[in-house]
């Protein structure tokens, strides 16, 4: 199968942008609306230039043929979410929004499965997500260091992006102290596999210390989400990564414990440290505070579970959730300036019903299980840790979509999605592995 240079060179540019660009921030006071439009939507523009060229029936058959169940799975979550607009409130924007986030997930999950199908070109990918992170956390760690944003000063954003001043919590390029923690969180199991990969003492040593300052600024992130699932996640990456690489676990073990050391050291020159460590074990000790977290969270459930209650199949409509709390359609006292449910899947299942929710877990349930499955075939051991990766990624994901609505923030649904596809087609690149 033919795959065009084109769109996997324009894919990379896209996982370049999306990461390393704060393109929801731009200030209107320095560029013009138009431009602003323009940057925002950059994305689905290069969505569209790198789709083209592999639409065709070879690929079209191929997918259908690979993927026939998962392709029924994705398009019955995305029909259940089309119905469920029947009897929204606001059907044109909920039709708009709904246009736009499955335009995105089903361009990149597309894009991906066809890639993913030569080694090489998938591999780039990981390449390209750990090269953009690598850069983001460097100077995010520099910030969260010195409390010092040298972009700050240029004034291109809407507000100061790397650190949020007035929480004191590190929010990287996408604004949000959550979401970055998540797509840090995201990359680790692509770190690992570089360490793991890693020949010489001095890359490792590079790639050790990329691992530590993304770990830092987990911490800095004060995300709960990300410290809980970074912990277990890392551990599990650095146990089954080396075995598949044919190396003795304590190896990285050793490096890592270094590089540990050599993070203390660098943080006994930064006044912010202590503190960043103390703020995320306060958030973490809040989190057995019912009373704190009742007009919060549980107020969110709770509107969430009433919503249920009232439309159960297909929910209140897809994309409508934000909409019908700022309207007070549903003002069950549930906090105004909370538009989520912070949770991906009591979220869908308000705005999809339990049809839409079955749906998704199901598609989820297929592509995990798929992965694992295909961990069991004889491959080789650099296939092997491609697949392990990818489904160690993927669930990172998951579980954050437990404690916030992932997939809604744009840089993270292509990620996701992204992801999706490539643990699908991973198996198919076993044969191009020789090329």
């Amino acid at each position: 199968m033919h795959i065009s240079d084109f769109s996997t060179k324009i894919y990379h540019g896209l996982i370049i942008y999306i990461i390393l660009i704060p393109y929801y921030y731009f200030s209107p006071s320095i560029f013009p609306a138009s431009l602003i439009t323009v940057l925002k939507y950059l994305p689905v523009l290069l969505l569209t230039l790198a789709i083209i060229p592999l639409l065709n029936a070879e690929n079209l058959l191929f997918i259908l043929h690979e993927f026939r169940i998962t392709f029924y799975l994705i398009g019955i979550y995305f029909i259940i979410g089309l119905f469920s607009l029947w009897d929204s409130e606001n059907k044109v924007m909920g039709l708009f929004r709904f246009a736009y986030y499955s335009y995105t997930s089903i361009s990149a999950i597309y894009i991906s499965l066809i890639i993913g199908k030569h080694f090489k070109k998938a591999y780039l990918i990981f390449r390209y997500v750990f090269f953009s992170v690598c850069v983001s956390s460097v100077y995010s760690f520099f910030i969260a260091s010195w409390s010092f944003d040298l972009l700050s000063i240029l004034n291109f954003f809407t507000w100061t992006l790397h650190l949020d001043y007035q929480n004191n919590r590190l929010s990287g390029t996408l604004g949000n102290p959550v979401a970055y923690g998540s797509l840090l969180m995201f990359t680790l199991p692509i770190i690992t596999l570089y360490l793991v990969k890693a020949r010489s003492l001095t890359y490792t040593f590079l790639i050790s210390l990329v691992l530590f300052i993304s770990l830092f600024n987990i911490v800095a992130t004060s995300s709960r989400s990300a410290a809980l699932i970074s912990i277990p996640l890392l551990i599990f990456c650095l146990y089954v990564f080396p075995r598949q690489q044919g190396i003795r676990p304590k190896t990285p073990f050793k490096m890592l414990s270094f590089m540990a050391l050599l993070c203390i050291i660098l943080g006994l020159f930064t006044v912010s440290v202590e503190d960043k460590f103390d703020q995320l074990t306060n958030r973490l000790e809040a989190i057995s505070d019912i009373k704190k977290n009742q007009s919060g969270r549980l107020s969110q459930y709770g509107f969430a579970f009433s919503s249920l209650r009232e439309q159960p199949l297909l929910g209140i409509g897809a994309g409508q959730l934000v909409d019908s709390i700022r309207s007070g359609s549903y003002p069950r006292g549930i906090d105004q300036n909370s538009i989520t449910t912070d949770n991906q899947f009591i979220m869908i299942t308000v705005e999809t019903g339990l049809l839409g929710l079955i749906a998704f877990v199901s598609l989820l349930s297929n592509v995990i299980v798929n992965i694992y499955n295909n961990l069991k075939s004889k491959i080789s051991t650099e296939v092997s840790l491609y697949g392990w990766t990818c489904i160690a990624s993927t669930m990172s994901l998951v579980l954050s979509m437990i404690t916030w609505d992932a997939i809604c923030q744009p840089t993270m649904r292509i990620l996701f999605w992204t992801i999706l596809g490539l643990g699908l087609s991973y198996t198919r690149t076993a044969n191009t592995v020789s090329e």
